[in-house]
């Protein structure tokens, strides 16, 4: 294998051979539940050069009036209101973190109106959570009627059910090579 590989350092110098590292898969299946409003890890730590491709399935229920919901979100194209998780985004989508990142992704529809495929390639752990708000106590005044209401909604109080997210994991697999 020594010589295998010198052989390969010395092409690769010279210029003649492409050297890559080589690859490993990792799959990892995480259940993102609609009522937790806080972040919930997946268990996947990206390291430089790593990349995931995210896909997900089944629905959950963010707003009961409204019926089941998948990754995307609510079906119109309302956007969440300024408390939300992720304002202007999907009522009820599925948010992504990488990290410490303030950037969520949402999960959107691809043009047959399935939820695509999410590729990361951010390094850091990856975070899922619903884009709903939090229980609100807050008033709200109304327009026009001048008299304040206390808001109804109930954030992640009333949410139910979860979605499965399937993280498929490539990472890099440095090249060592040993001298003899």
């Amino acid at each position: 294998m020594a010589v295998i590989a010198a052989w390969a350092i010395s092409h690769l110098r010279a210029g003649d051979v492409t050297v890559t590292n080589p690859t490993q898969t990792e799959v990892v299946v995480f259940k993102a539940q609609a009522r937790t409003p806080a972040w919930q890890f997946s268990g996947v730590e990206l390291k430089q050069g790593d990349s995931v491709v995210i896909t997900v399935s089944g629905g959950w229920v963010v707003i009961p009036q409204r019926g089941v919901w998948d990754a995307a979100g609510q079906n119109n194209d309302e956007p969440a209101g300024d408390r939300s998780m992720a304002p202007g985004r999907r009522l009820g989508c599925l948010l992504v973190r990488v990290g410490d990142d303030k950037d969520f992704k949402p999960f959107t529809r691809d043009f047959t109106g399935a939820v695509a495929p999410m590729r990361v390639t951010t390094p850091g752990k990856i975070y899922f959570v619903a884009n709903d708000e939090p229980p609100n106590t807050d008033t709200l005044r109304v327009a026009g009627i001048g008299e304040e209401y206390r808001w109804g909604h109930k954030g992640f109080d009333d949410n139910s059910g979860e979605l499965t997210v399937t993280l498929t994991v490539t990472r890099i697999v440095p090249l060592i090579v040993q001298p003899q």
